[in-house]
């Protein structure tokens, strides 16, 4: 015994019953000609036969052309959009296949453009220029960071080194100091002309002695020392610039990627409109000559 699903529009309009009844649900596309419902004849067509498919085009250009004669005369021929009969039969006899047909259109005539005196792409170059210029100087304030790192590492490593003095058996405790240097709390315009050799962080014989003297000083050493314009404090104490090294990489790498989502953006909307200025132009080249071979 079988679930039969019968739809009331296929009894209706006359539809075969071994199409509207079959074994569970009938999913099954029918002929896009209208009035009829039999199946379509393969996976790849809207049809169910040649013949359909001929019937369904012939409506198609019956119904553009009486469109066509009925429309009031309220646009110029340079502004019509819309295909006569005759191009489109053109079109049709010019295209081979249906895939060949289906793909007309989808890639723009290379059509020379005068791009340098548009007002909207000249904006959108300069735009472009000043992220050019923004993500030069970050990636370069990125470099400035990673170097002032490893300095400040090497820093570390040399005031361990000359704390050990070999006259005690205790073994010498690793010192870290901060190191944060405060040329990162400048906008990013400050870096412009700085270079790795202006780095504070690379005077490191200096801030070395500075440190020793900090330590045999009656000075409070847990207080944060800037000199120059570089926190000597050891990292373990020093609270106000915890972190700094993270908290500056991150915030680095969040403005490069906004950045260049900025510039993707306009990169893409550049491109949409020399897009369309060359469809503008093609059509007003394809409308002429089409003018000059009716004459």
């Amino acid at each position: 015994m079988y679930c039969l699903t019968v739809r009331a529009s296929a009894i209706f309009n006359g539809l075969d019953l071994s199409y509207a009844i079959e074994r569970g649900s009938t999913d099954k596309r029918k002929c896009r000609l209208e009035g009829c419902w039999t199946a379509i004849s393969g996976p790849e067509s809207k049809f169910c036969s040649k013949q359909h498919g001929l019937e369904y085009m012939r409506e198609a250009m019956r119904a553009l052309e009486l469109r066509q004669s009925n429309e009031k005369d309220e646009n110029s021929e340079e502004d019509r959009k819309e295909l006569t009969k005759a191009e489109l039969v053109q079109l049709i006899r010019h295209s081979s296949t249906y895939e060949t047909l289906k793909n007309i259109g989808a890639t723009l005539p290379d059509v020379s453009v005068d791009l340098e005196n548009q007002p909207r792409l000249k904006k959108i170059d300069e735009d472009v220029a000043d992220l050019e210029e923004k993500l030069k100087l970050e990636s370069l304030r990125k470099q400035l960071l990673i170097k002032t790192r490893e300095n400040v590492k090497r820093l570390s490593e040399e005031i361990t080194a000359a704390m050990d003095t070999g006259t005690s058996k205790k073994k010498v405790k690793k010192v870290e100091v901060c190191g944060f240097d405060l040329s990162f709390n400048n906008e990013a315009d400050f870096f412009k002309d700085v270079t790795e050799d202006d780095l504070v962080s690379k005077q490191t014989e200096q801030l070395k002695e500075r440190f020793i003297s900090l330590q045999s000083s009656d000075k409070d050493t847990e207080m944060e020392d800037l000199y120059p314009n570089i926190c000597l404090t050891e990292k373990k104490k020093c609270l106000k610039h915890n972190g700094w090294q993270t908290m500056l990489t991150d915030e680095i790498d969040m403005n490069i990627q906004n950045l260049e989502i900025q510039m993707t953006k306009l990169l893409e909307r550049k491109k949409s409109i020399i897009k369309v200025l060359k469809t503008d132009l093609f059509e007003q080249k394809a409308h002429v000559k089409q003018k000059q071979m009716l004459s």
